[in-house]
């Protein structure tokens, strides 16, 4: 499946119905208006199997700093068949399409309901913190959201990587140094101007700029 033809699809789902307040981005449905927490649909082609895809719901906080969508904070939907691998072509357009719309409206917006919003993302991720990604980003939620144990779970965090994880591999290294960065503040004028900070480098990368108002996020 060409770019082409997977626009052509999306467009016949929510993305093509302003009902829904959805957008066709690449290989994202995304919906608007784009806030904290990025919410939306993701086509996830294969290299093996040009008429196929796996379907993704996923949130992503835009607080985060990220050059690609991040699926870690997101499934994969099952079709009807209860398989993760949806397969497509011009006998079974139709079915699939509206195969489609019926999981994005139910177990779909299920999920984005649940963890799409600063709080709900935090109360959800809180109690299934199953990685070092989702104990960054519930670490840093936590901040914005002004939970009051903010700064007690930031050191608890702190020295779970420091006794448990390899500070030779980049990456964990990064999020430790952000975690001492954030620590060291108690400002929250200069909190906020981190977060955006860190915001407006994703939503570039991301090549989201055109589809989010900056000045609407909470820590503008």
């Amino acid at each position: 499946m060409n770019n082409s033809e997977l626009k052509k699809i999306i467009n016949k789902t929510i993305s093509g119905n302003k009902h829904f307040g959805f957008i066709h981005f690449k290989n994202l449905i995304i919906r608007e208006p784009i806030k904290e927490i990025l919410q939306g649909f993701c086509f996830e082609k294969s290299p093996h199997d040009k008429n196929g895809f796996y379907l993704w719901v996923f949130v992503q906080p835009i607080f985060i700093e990220n050059d690609n969508i991040v699926l870690t904070f997101g499934k994969r939907i099952k079709n009807k068949n209860g398989n993760e691998w949806w397969s497509i072509n011009k006998e079974n357009e139709n079915y699939i399409i509206q195969n489609l719309n019926t999981v994005f409206e139910n177990e779909g917006f299920n999920y984005l309901n649940q963890t799409g919003s600063l709080n709900k993302f935090f109360n959800y991720f809180r109690d299934c913190q199953t990685n070092l990604r989702i104990m960054e980003a519930v670490s840093f939620t936590s901040f914005i959201i002004g939970n009051k144990d903010c700064y007690k779970e930031n050191d608890t965090l702190i020295n779970e990587i420091e006794e448990n994880h390899d500070l030779g591999i980049k990456w964990k290294r990064d999020i430790l140094d952000k975690l001492y960065l954030i620590k060291n503040i108690n400002d929250d004028s200069k909190l906020k101007q981190i977060f955006l900070g860190w915001s407006y480098y994703t939503v570039k990368q991301l090549g989201l700029s055109n589809f989010i108002d900056m000045k609407s996020l909470v820590f503008s």
